[in-house]
C-alpha cells in the first residue's frame, strides 16, 4: 500500500509532467504561432486543436480510464484481452469523427492538410491510451520523463516550422512530439503493444461500461472544448483568438487539475470502499486551491496576456474575471469526478453530462448573439455550476 508520502511525490511528479507540454504549448508554441500568423489563420488552428481535444483525446482517455477501472477484475479472474478490440473500434470512431469535423471547420482543404490532420488525430489517440501502462503501475516518474520527451519534440517541431521546413503544416509540430512520446512508451512498456485481439467473458460488461463512460466523457469534454467550436462559426476565427488569449493564463494555472484527478483515480482504482473522510478532505483541498488560484489569476493574468498575446490584450483582458472563475470551478469538479467514476453507477456520468450540456446549449442560444464572447463565458459558467452541484449531491448521498 502506498503511503501518503508516496502519494504526494506521485502528485508532484504528475504536476511537473503535465506542466511540461502545457507550458511548451501555451507559453511558447501557441503564442509564437499567434505572432507569426494572422488572426484568422491562428483562430482556425486553435479551433482544430480543440477538435482534437474533443474527439481523439477524449476517446483515448476514456479507454485509458476504462483500463484503470476494469483492470483489477481482469487480474482477479486471470483473463487477458478485450482492450485490443476496444482500441481498434475506438481508433476508427475517433478518426471518422475527426475527419468530418475537420472538413466542417475548414472551408477549403488540401489532401496534405487532411492527411496530416488524420495522422495527428491517430497518434494523439494512441498516445493518450497507451500512457495507461505507467498509470497501471503507478509509475509517475516515467510519465514525467515521457512528457519531457514530448515537450522537447514540440519545441523541435516549432523550430522546424518557424524556418519553413514543415511547409506551413502546423500539424507536424505536434505529430513530432506525440511520436517521440509513443516511442518512449513502447521502449518502457512494450508488452501492452503486443496484446492480442481476443474476446473474453468480461467483454460485454467492459463494452457496456466503455459506451457509457465514452458518452459521459464526451458530454464532459464537450463543455471544455465546445466553446471555441461554437465561437468559430458564429463569431469568427478572430473571436476565437481573443477568447483563447483571455483564458491562456488560467489554463496554465489549472495544469495541476488533470494530474490531481489522474493520481486520485489511480489510487481509488485500488480501493473497494468510499471513505467519507477522504472525500471531505478532497473537497476542502480543492476549494482552497480554487480560491487561491482565482485570486492569483485575476491579479497576474493580465500581465501574462500582455506578454504572450500583445495584439489581443485590450480585447482579451475584459474576460479574465469570468474565464478565471470558470477554470477554478472546473478544477473543483475534476477532483470530485474520480470519486463518482469509481464508486457510483456510471449512469450518473451521463445524467450530469446531459444536465450541464442542456444548460450550456440553452445559455448559448439565448446569450451569444447579444453578448458575443461574454455569452459563451456565462453559459459555460452555468453549465459548470450544474455539474458541481449535481456531482456533490450524488457522491455525498453515496456516503
Amino acid at each position: 500500500m502506498k503511503t501518503k508520502k508516496n502519494f504526494a511525490f506521485d502528485f508532484l511528479y504528475n504536476v511537473i509532467a503535465y506542466a511540461i507540454p502545457v507550458f511548451a504549448n501555451q507559453i511558447i508554441i501557441q503564442p509564437t504561432l499567434g505572432k507569426m500568423l494572422s488572426e484568422d489563420v491562428y483562430g482556425s488552428i486553435l479551433t482544430l486543436i480543440n477538435l482534437i481535444n474533443l474527439i481523439p483525446f477524449t476517446v483515448g482517455n476514456t479507454l485509458n480510464n476504462l483500463r484503470l477501472i476494469r483492470n483489477q477484475e481482469y487480474l482477479d479472474k486471470r483473463v487477458n484481452g478485450d482492450f485490443g478490440i476496444l482500441l481498434s473500434i475506438g481508433c476508427f470512431f475517433a478518426l471518422f469523427l475527426s475527419t468530418i469535423g475537420f472538413k466542417y471547420f475548414k472551408n477549403s482543404v488540401s489532401s496534405n492538410e487532411l492527411l496530416f490532420f488524420i495522422i495527428l488525430s491517430a497518434v494523439w489517440f494512441f498516445r493518450e491510451y497507451y500512457i495507461v501502462v505507467f498509470r497501471l503501475a503507478i509509475d509517475y516518474k516515467n510519465i514525467l520523463f515521457n512528457n519531457l520527451i514530448m515537450g522537447i519534440g514540440y519545441l523541435v517541431g516549432l523550430f522546424f516550422f518557424s524556418i519553413g521546413f514543415f511547409g506551413g503544416y502546423w500539424e507536424l509540430i505536434y505529430i513530432l512530439g506525440q511520436l517521440m512520446s509513443l516511442s518512449f512508451i513502447f521502449w518502457k512498456g512494450n508488452k501492452i503493444f503486443r496484446e492480442k485481439l481476443v474476446k473474453t467473458e468480461l467483454f460485454s460488461k467492459t463494452l457496456n461500461m466503455a459506451i457509457l463512460l465514452l458518452c459521459a466523457n464526451f458530454l464532459s469534454s464537450g463543455l471544455s472544448n465546445l466553446d471555441k467550436l461554437f465561437i468559430q462559426p458564429l463569431l469568427g476565427n478572430t473571436a476565437v483568438s481573443i477568447y483563447h488569449a483571455s483564458s491562456v493564463f488560467t489554463k496554465i494555472i489549472s495544469t495541476c487539475t488533470a494530474p490531481m484527478a489522474m493520481v486520485l483515480l489511480s489510487y481509488l482504482s485500488k480501493k473497494r470502499t468510499l471513505e467519507r473522510r477522504t472525500l471531505i478532505l478532497t473537497f476542502q483541498l480543492s476549494f482552497f486551491v480554487a480560491i487561491c488560484g482565482y485570486l492569483f489569476c485575476v491579479s497576474f493574468g493580465r500581465i501574462f496576456i500582455q506578454l504572450l498575446y500583445p495584439k489581443y490584450y485590450y480585447d482579451a483582458v475584459l474576460y479574465i474575471w469570468i474565464t478565471s472563475a470558470n477554470t477554478m470551478i472546473a478544477l473543483i469538479i475534476s477532483m470530485i469526478r474520480p470519486f463518482t467514476m469509481k464508486f457510483c453507477d456510471i449512469k450518473w456520468q451521463i445524467v450530469v453530462g446531459i444536465l450541464s450540456n442542456v444548460g450550456y446549449f440553452v445559455g448559448i442560444l439565448l446569450l451569444i448573439r447579444k453578448y458575443n464572447i461574454w455569452g459563451v463565458c456565462i453559459s459555460y459558467c452555468i453549465s459548470l455550476l450544474i455539474q458541481l452541484v449535481t456531482y456533490s449531491y450524488i457522491i455525498f448521498k453515496k456516503t
